[in-house]
């Protein structure tokens, strides 16, 4: 074709036969696609990436084209004008496969229906749609591998991009591709959730090449003109020899223009040239909310006149649009950006109203269009979009209903009412994690803050997005002062809201300071208010010595059953926060249980870190180190930096403890990374004792020492009296090692002097008893330790092994040969069973010492499987299905398939049935 006097071909075939044109300079990129594509027994997720017009599109055209014979190809495009829309990418992506619904649990395909507003019901969990995705797209891969292609993932709705997110990681057994594209300009939406590949500007060479093929008649110097303006971009060398001023050289005064910009000039000229009709239409497409060609002929034409598709050839023969299988879309997102800033705030109110009656006025889409069409004032339009964002939470699509609110807030001259829903907006903003937006709501909120409940609610918004994080203990004393305010106004939902932050802040930033007392009165005086669980909780919050007898005897007269899963899961944290790890342990087995079958995975990546821990200190190591590594692995996908912290930390720990010192120390030092800036004061103190053991893993007690005592120095950022009386023995055992008794005894006096003299709680009594007795003077510290042996402290294994090798060491150091052999051998055993390899062998040399021989004993099959091999094998030995296990543990059956194929041959079995007969040497099963 001629354009301006210049031939011109849209597609030119490239020498394997593509569409080459647009494909020039892309080989290595394709090459890494295919390879992934020939591959029908596991998956992968690409994330192209690059500016406008660097050819993704034709990348992933390509992709498909070469897919198309072998896989079934699923597509969703992000479209400007639907972002805010309530999972409108996912619906367009699942729609062709929800025949197969009915093969996913029912929980999962319910969420679904809710989603996609197919039924009524409770908002959907985030994370179970998430699994209703994977188990949806995984039932479709079981009868032909697929390629899911999702293009501007910048503009689909942030549902569906946690969707995709989620998706993403979890494809390595599954024969899936997902091939997605973004703006280099964007933030990695996917998080890490697939390989990125950045696709650069074309050089000199494959530039020529690519602009010969589309306009081979331009003259020398417009065909180096436009090398200049292109910049490298393929959709520049392609759409601007189309463009009268660049090929005629009078495009001098804009050659400085950004070349984004040059090149939506350009298709804004083209779109000038149309039929009043046509741009009608474009406009219309611009606005759209789909793709549905049938709702925007019906805008477009009128019950006396109805839209013919005609209207649309221009925009077709001109290369703006391109029209398949009834759908209607601009062959490029700048085309979109281009109408819609031609075209007049008149001409888009109008197209609004057109698509809101095409669509149906009084659907939530034809709201969203009559409110982007409203100019002023409209209180009736403000109270339908607050139901449009009421029916959007109910389908657990919080953006749309962030979007509709916010609306709604523009939209009243009421400035209670514009109060109530830029509150909403920004809560719900926040809860969905988009912090920014939740600021600007609040921003506003404030200056319409005239009166006193306002201001709390203020502050409140504050406290939720954590925007104070840094006050410290000023902090902790404006919000008793909030909680003092919002109770004289009678608001108590305020007033709980800030003791709790209080509370959760005396733990975890101000662990021990005065300030706590202060919390820990006001929460016993508002016992009237406060339901036991919420007084237990906040109490172990505030003052976890004092008020131990006290949370310890509420919460054993609780009725879990009665609560909700994350009340069940607070509790255990609680009862975390005061050392009894047994209670808590049971708090979080429960907690867990039903988070993983709800679908709560943001709070069960809390819960499972918790678990991890408390299993950890109990001596249950084996379940600890599967529990950890899914609890960072969960939090990671959450975003939850704090527990990511904490996982890692916990890995650390039973790394160390195991002797795997390389482990413990890269997961120590991510813990640190995150834990310190964040001013993270327990994570950052428990990361200093998994340091502290794994230095005296090796006999560097003196090391151990330096980092134990670090959780005593107010100034340190570990320092928390907390944790450093959960880790007495171990400084004392340090402390005896390294020489260093007396500095040690000085030390903790200040903390010793303030406890009860028996502590009801085990890991205190321990800690306090195991202590005392390593510190005793020399010559009677084996008298102390057999009297501490023989105390009731509860459970605790590695401890105890650890005082009965420094018993025996010092009796057979003194030819007390009989008795040391039995306290070695009793250490020795004891560090086996635990896995505790260099303690172990440390008791080994003793005895080997005292005349008696000891070997290493065998590894059990078991050591060789992962952290997630173990649960799958775990929860195999129980009998359940692949699919149940895959439930529980967020991933597909295909999945959970593979790995037991991996599993057997390690353990040289070959079916689950002889794996449920070795289950009984499995390391200790978690209690149901």
């Amino acid at each position: 074709m001629y354009y301006h006097g210049v031939r011109y071909s849209v597609v030119v075939t490239g020498a394997d036969g593509g569409a080459g044109g647009l494909l020039i300079g892309r080989d290595p990129e394709l090459a890494l696609i295919d390879t992934r594509l020939a591959d029908r027994e596991t998956g992968t997720a690409f994330l192209v990436r690059g500016p406008a017009g660097i050819g993704k599109t034709a990348l992933v055209d390509e992709a498909v084209r070469r897919a198309a014979p072998s896989r079934r190809i699923m597509r969703t495009v992000g479209n400007s004008a639907e972002t805010g829309l309530a999972m409108a990418g996912l619906f367009q992506l699942l729609r062709p496969l929800l025949p197969l619904a009915h093969l996913i649990p029912e929980p999962r395909h319910a969420a679904l229906r809710v989603a996609f507003g197919l039924a009524a019901g409770p908002p959907p969990e985030p994370f179970a749609l998430a699994m209703a995705a994977l188990d949806l797209l995984a039932e479709a891969a079981a009868e032909q591998p697929l390629l899911v292609v999702v293009e501007d993932v910048q503009w689909l709705d942030p549902a569906t991009i946690g969707v995709l997110r989620f998706v993403g990681r979890r494809l390595e057994r599954d024969p899936i591709v997902l091939l997605a594209t973004t703006r280099d300009d964007e933030p990695d939406l996917f998080h890490g959730a697939g390989r990125v590949l950045d696709l650069e500007p074309l050089g000199a060479r494959d530039s020529r090449r690519l602009l010969a093929s589309v306009a081979p008649d331009l003259s020398g110097a417009a065909r180096a003109r436009l090398l200049r303006l292109a910049e490298g971009n393929p959709l520049a060398l392609v759409e601007l020899p189309l463009t009268a001023d660049v090929t005629s050289g009078t495009a001098g005064s804009t050659e400085w223009v950004p070349l984004t910009q040059r090149l939506q000039a350009a298709f804004a000229a083209r779109v000038g040239r149309l039929p009043a009709e046509a741009q009608r239409a474009l406009i219309l497409l611009a606005l759209h909310d789909a793709d549905s060609l049938p709702e925007l002929l019906d805008a477009l034409g009128t019950a006396r006149a109805p839209a013919r598709l005609e209207v649309l050839d221009p925009a077709i023969v001109a290369g703006l649009v391109q029209l398949q299988d009834s759908e209607l879309r601009f062959r490029h997102p700048l085309m979109r950006s281009a109408v819609y800033n031609l075209a007049s705030p008149s001409s888009r109110a109008d197209g609004h109203l057109a698509l809101a009656r095409a669509v149906g006025s009084g659907t939530d889409r034809g709201i969203l269009h009559r409110a982007q069409a409203a100019t002023g004032y409209d209180e009736a339009l403000a109270a339908q979009l607050e139901l449009v964002a009421d029916r959007a939470v109910g389908r657990g699509a919080v953006s749309a209903a962030v979007t509709a609110v916010a609306r709604a807030a523009d939209l009243t001259k009421s400035a209670s009412e514009k109060r109530k829903y830029l509150y909403r907006a920004a809560t719900l903003a926040y809860e969905l994690g988009q912090t920014d937006v939740g600021h600007a709501h609040r921003a506003a909120l404030t200056l319409l803050a005239d009166d006193e409940h306002t201001r709390l609610l203020i502050e409140e918004l504050g406290e939720i997005a954590d925007a104070g994080a840094g006050g410290g203990v000023a902090r902790i004393e404006a919000l008793i002062g909030l909680v003092e305010r919002s109770r004289r106004l009678g608001d108590e939902r305020l007033a709980g809201s800030f003791l709790r932050s209080a509370a959760y802040r005396c733990w975890m930033r101000e662990p021990g300071h005065a300030v706590a007392r202060t919390v820990s009165r006001l929460v016993r005086d508002s016992a009237y208010w406060l339901s036991d669980s919420q007084r237990a909780i906040l109490l172990a919050y505030a003052d976890p010595i004092d008020s131990s007898s006290v949370v310890t005897a509420v919460m054993r007269a609780l009725v879990t059953t009665d609560l909700d899963s994350v009340t069940v899961y607070t509790l255990g944290h609680a009862a975390s926060c005061i050392g009894d790890f047994e209670l808590a342990d049971m708090f979080y087995a429960d907690a867990v249980a039903r988070l993983r079958a709800e679908g709560r995975l943001q709070v069960l990546a809390r819960a499972v870190v918790m678990q991890a821990w408390a299993r950890l200190r109990r001596g249950q190591w084996s379940n600890a180190m599967p529990l950890a590594a899914e609890g960072c692995r969960l939090a990671e996908e959450s975003g939850q930096a704090e527990w990511l912290a904490a996982g890692l930390a916990g890995r650390a720990m039973v790394a160390a403890l195991r002797g795997e010192l390389a482990e413990a120390a890269a997961a120590a030092d991510r813990a640190e990374q995150i834990a310190v800036p964040g001013r993270m004061t327990n994570v950052a103190a428990i990361t200093l004792l998994a340091r502290a053991t794994a230095a005296a893993a090796v006999a560097d007690f003196s090391t151990a020492w330096d980092y134990l005592s670090r959780l005593h120095h107010v100034t340190d950022p570990g320092a928390s009296p907390f944790q450093s009386l959960w880790s007495l023995s171990h400084l004392a055992y340090a402390a005896v090692q390294c020489d260093r008794v007396d500095r040690t005894r000085e030390m903790i006096q200040h903390l010793i002097s303030s406890l009860p003299p028996e502590p009801i709680v085990s890991t205190l009594r321990m800690n306090v008893i195991y202590a005392d007795a390593l510190l005793a003077p020399d010559e009677l510290i084996e008298q102390r330790i057999r009297a501490a042996l023989d105390r009731d402290v509860g459970s605790w294994p590695f401890e105890r092994s650890r005082m009965q090798l420094m018993l025996g060491s010092r009796l057979r150091r003194r030819k007390q040969i009989q008795e040391a052999r039995e306290l070695l051998r009793a250490a020795q055993e004891g560090f086996d069973s635990l896995g505790a390899r260099l303690w172990a062998e440390r008791a080994r040399e003793e005895l080997r010492a005292s005349g008696v021989p000891s070997r290493a004993p065998t590894p059990t099959v078991w050591s060789s499987l992962s952290a997630q091999e173990l649960q799958v094998a775990r929860m195999a030995a129980e009998g359940l299905s692949n699919r149940q296990i895959g439930e529980r543990l967020y991933l597909s059956h295909r999945t959970v398939a593979s790995h037991l194929y991996r599993i057997f041959p390690k353990l040289g079995i070959t079916g689950r049935a002889q794996l449920t007969a070795m289950s009984l040497d499995l390391p200790l099963a978690p209690p149901p």
